[in-house]
């Protein structure tokens, strides 16, 4: 079957971020993954012609016995019956491999006798095992008139010839084989040959062989391939602009007319005429006067409006002037595979316009946290962009289930940059805690905070409408009467202190009136109605204290049939409770207050001991300590108030 797989027009056809990846196979059944971007099956003869095939890959290098072939297209010429396929003025550029053939791969089955042509295409930046841009193997085949530069292998890092015999000629005539590179230790960085057929050599001839790594040929080449043989050559091609991969040619190029004309196309990959006299010397160096590589030296020029194409329309010496170029390569977006320069190519890149945004955020995950004020939030970063955020949705559990869900959280922060955020709000209130989710985001949009609840509007866009805590009280900005102070919240009951605590709009509106005298806590000066004004009382609620403890004085002990302990009772409040302590003094001196016990607990003076005497030797101690609400005294020093406290 024969078809046209043309990409000509306003808009190019794109074949990018294909794969042909098989699962892993075995030492004795290998898995196969043909054609990353195009697969051309043995029954088929297209013209696959003016597109751009980037990106794409064949077979994976991180799986066990994988073989693949044609990282970019994979041809299988067919039998005496067929033409053969033709590949002509493509793109094949950053395809790859883990075998043969990173760009362009041309192998056989039984039976293959149609001629497979491979010409006038760009075949830049691929990578494979075996011929980083071209590898053919036992097939009949043209590759003619090819620019193949920046290609990457072990053997062969532009060009694999591989085995073939008399019945399957081999042609490589007129490319530029340029900059290809290799792996350690590889060899043939321009061409690697290995026929193992002495009857048979593949004819390499009328090649510019330029800047190729270590080797410019290496294998099992016949000495016609060599440099300086059959029209071979190594020059400098003078690209427009490499980087950019402008591989078009000045009319002073050392490949101008040095081509030769026996089975050359006759348009280059611009579709220009080939066989223009470049040098003013008709037929010379060669004859017929055909260039060698993708393109034809351009002639004079012809103004035209300036279109982005990679070339000068308008003859000012300057390229795609006017359009846009995002990264500032030199490189026109609309010709430039990574227009932001993030080394995500634009056809997998979500913002190919913005440097920081290359992959689409997903829902956070392994959501952590550790300490108390400050607590430490962590999650693992997303690699999707230099420019991803983090914000983080906060709000009290106690709200969450009272509303059944996340109307009343708020934003805690909008714009983390990593993995942790540390949180120092002060603690909840007490019974209470904070909850807290994350969402990543960049130029290509937002996450989720892990459900269509949390991510509803009123709920998951805190952050963009501004909803926060300001005065970490737990009420979020759009529900808090008073953001400014914690006083104040829809959250707090009303006190008697002035304020409108619990945003009802009255001041004061349950005011407490402890003693019951009909004059609120805000207003009494003494709310206990102990006698002593709040100001000077250290428990103004508490009628029962109003004094701090001090030291106990006077203690004495009267000894009979009942031992009397008394002291000198303080003014501290009518629920002052005196703390009377004793332990066994022994002859030694020896006081071991922490073994002591508690005699009794008593609001006054004095308290009795019906203990009987201590054993010989030793002797009963007392000491006495005063508490109420506003404290406990002590028993005189540090040492001593290590005794078990009273009940």
């Amino acid at each position: 079957h024969a078809f046209v797989f043309d990409g000509f027009g306003q808009c190019a056809h794109t074949e990018a971020a294909c794969r042909a990846v098989p699962g892993p196979g075995t030492r004795y059944l290998l898995t196969y993954g043909y054609g990353g971007g195009i697969w051309v099956g043995f029954q088929s003869d297209p013209i696959v012609t003016q597109n751009v095939i980037g990106g794409n890959q064949a077979g994976d290098p991180n799986a066990a016995y994988s073989l693949g072939g044609g990282g970019g297209i994979v041809v299988f010429p067919g039998d005496a019956n067929h033409p053969g396929p033709i590949i002509d003025r493509n793109m094949v550029v950053d395809n790859i491999t883990d075998t043969l053939g990173g760009g362009v791969s041309l192998n056989s089955l039984a039976n293959t006798e149609a001629v497979a042509v491979v010409t006038n295409n760009v075949i830049a930046g691929n990578r494979a095992k075996n011929g980083g841009g071209v590898y053919t193997y036992f097939n009949k085949s043209s590759t003619i008139n090819n620019t193949i530069s920046d290609n990457f292998a072990f053997l062969g890092g532009g060009i694999y010839s591989g085995q073939s015999d008399l019945t399957l000629p081999v042609t490589i005539t007129n490319n530029i084989i340029h900059g290809n590179r290799l792996e350690l230790f590889g060899a043939g960085g321009g061409i690697y040959s290995l026929d193992l057929a002495p009857q048979f050599e593949p004819f390499i001839g009328f090649n510019d062989l330029w800047a190729n790594e270590r080797t410019a040929v290496a294998g099992d080449p016949g000495p016609g391939a060599q440099v300086g043989a059959n029209g071979n050559f190594a020059a400098d091609p003078g690209f427009m602009n490499t980087v950019a991969r402008d591989f078009h040619i000045s009319a002073a190029s050392p490949v101008v007319d040095r081509g030769m004309s026996s089975g050359a196309p006759a348009v280059d990959m611009d579709n220009a005429p080939r066989g223009q006299d470049g040098n003013g010397i008709p037929n010379n160096p060669a004859p017929g006067d055909i260039d060698v590589g993708a393109y034809e030296a351009a002639g004079s020029c012809l103004p035209a409006a300036e279109i982005c194409d990679g070339l000068d329309n308008n003859c000012d010496a300057l390229v795609d002037e006017g359009f846009a170029d995002t990264d500032g390569d030199l490189s026109a977006d609309c010709l430039d595979p990574d227009d932001d320069n993030d080394a995500v190519p634009d056809t997998g890149d979500c913002a190919p316009l913005d440097a920081g945004s290359w992959g689409n955020p997903l829902e956070v995950t392994n959501l952590d946290l550790t300490g108390v004020s400050p607590t430490q939030v962590v999650w693992d970063v997303q690699s999707i962009g230099t420019a991803t955020r983090y914000e983080m949705v906060s709000g009290l559990l106690s709200r969450l289930l009272a509303t059944v869900g996340f109307t009343e959280g708020f934003c805690a922060t909008s714009a983390v940059a990593g993995g942790m955020w540390s949180d120092t709000r002060p603690s909840p209130p007490a019974g209470d805690g904070w909850y807290y989710l994350v969402r990543s985001g960049n130029g290509c949009g937002s996450g989720s905070l892990g459900s269509a609840q949390a991510d509803a509007a009123g709920s998951g866009d805190v952050c963009q409408t501004g909803v926060v805590d300001a005065d970490n009280d737990g009420s979020p900005s759009d529900l808090d009467c008073n953001e400014g102070d914690p006083a104040v919240s829809p959250l707090l009951v009303e006190l008697c202190d002035g304020l409108d605590n619990n945003c009802n709009g009255v001041t004061d509106d349950n005011p407490a009136d402890t003693d019951g005298d009909m004059t609120t806590d805000c207003a009494d000066p003494d709310d206990d109605n102990d006698g002593a004004l709040d100001a000077g009382d250290c428990a103004p609620l508490n009628a029962g204290a109003y004094g701090v403890p001090v030291e106990v004085g006077d203690v004495d002990v009267t000894t009979g049939p009942a031992t009397l302990i008394t002291w000198l009772e303080q003014s501290l409040g009518g629920a002052t409770v005196y703390e009377v302590a004793t332990g066994e003094l022994t002859v030694s001196g020896t006081l071991n207050f922490s073994a002591g016990s508690c005699l009794a607990a008593t609001g006054s003076s004095p308290a009795t001991d019906g203990r009987g005497d201590p054993a010989p030797g030793s002797a009963w101690y007392y000491m006495v300590k005063s508490r109420n609400a506003c404290g406990a005294g002590t028993y005189g020093t540090a040492g001593r108030d290590a005794h078990p406290a009273c009940p």
